[in-house]
């Protein structure tokens, strides 16, 4: 294993756990929902990192869970975070429009 595919993996896990760090503190002091969900966007994208280096070590068989032969981990982990973040936004906009 070459050292490129140690640190990359290793950099997103800790640049992920600072920003999860982060949002988790910042959750209990907004109650809005556009925040809520940025939040979230950035819990699940660090679940994506952590299951992405489980696979790339061999500790986790992400490929085994497949619907209709479509991988479920990719497809629901790779969005989620976009989609999520995409709907913060789209409430922030909706409540600026009702001003």
């Amino acid at each position: 294993m070459e050292l490129v595919e140690v640190i990359s993996p290793a950099l997103q896990l800790a640049v992920g756990a600072v920003a999860t760090f982060l949002a988790i503190l910042v959750w209990p002091r907004t109650r809005d929902v556009a925040w809520i969900l940025i939040v979230l966007a950035v819990m699940v994208a660090y679940v994506g990192y952590v299951l992405r280096t489980l696979d790339q070590f061999g500790l986790l068989d992400t490929a085994a869970y497949e619907i209709g032969g479509l991988p479920v981990f990719e497809l629901v982990i790779g969005n989620l975070p976009g989609a999520l973040i995409a709907a913060g936004f789209a409430v922030l906009l909706s409540k600026r429009r009702l001003r």
